[in-house]
């Protein structure tokens, strides 16, 4: 293969870029996300999933080591999110949480979708991950600082769930 070739296909392979998404929020409750723009799409900043894991069980039997995975964790994961207009997401994400600490969790439980937008013209949108059953676990501390004059307010939220599918994959299919 010649250099040029070689250059070729490269810019042509059609790269995931992993600038382009969105993360859509559907609560169980009726209006837990009204606050959000474009019913309950919010673009972020950064969106992170922890590793997915399972509990590590083993024992030592009969002269044998047996070692074998146990039951899924709870997964976690964060997103970060820039606020606007006197911090106003900020308070309806601290407001979540504390309604979760004295409600019923299945009231206000949530799903997080998370939407991966079109890299190229011929593309069109695609979920890449479902996260259901959603709680919040916390928000970041609220952190000001007077030592830039442009900087713009950002927050994390860090979420659990017991329940991730990515890319549509029936996780239980094998089971059945």
């Amino acid at each position: 293969m010649e250099l040029s070739q070689a250059f070729n296909k490269i810019v042509n392979t059609k790269w995931s870029f992993a600038n382009n998404f969105k993360i859509h929020f559907q609560g169980e409750h009726a209006n837990m996300f009204d606050f959000l723009p474009n019913h309950g799409e919010l673009h972020v900043i950064n969106f992170s999933l922890d590793a997915l894991m399972a509990e590590d069980l083993s024992i030592f039997a009969g002269g044998r080591h047996l070692q074998i995975l146990g039951v899924e964790e709870v997964h976690s994961g964060s997103f970060k999110i820039r606020d606007y207009n006197q911090l106003s997401i900020y308070k309806q994400f601290i407001k979540i949480w504390r309604t979760q600490l004295y409600k019923y969790y299945d009231d206000y439980k949530f799903s997080i979708v998370v939407i991966k937008e079109p890299d190229y013209p011929d593309e069109s949108e695609k979920v890449i991950l479902t996260a259901k059953e959603c709680y919040i676990h916390t928000v970041d501390v609220l952190q000001l600082d007077n030592e830039n004059e442009n900087q713009i307010f950002e927050f994390t939220v860090n979420f659990r769930t017991p329940n991730v599918s990515i890319d549509n994959f029936d996780q239980y299919a094998l089971f059945r």
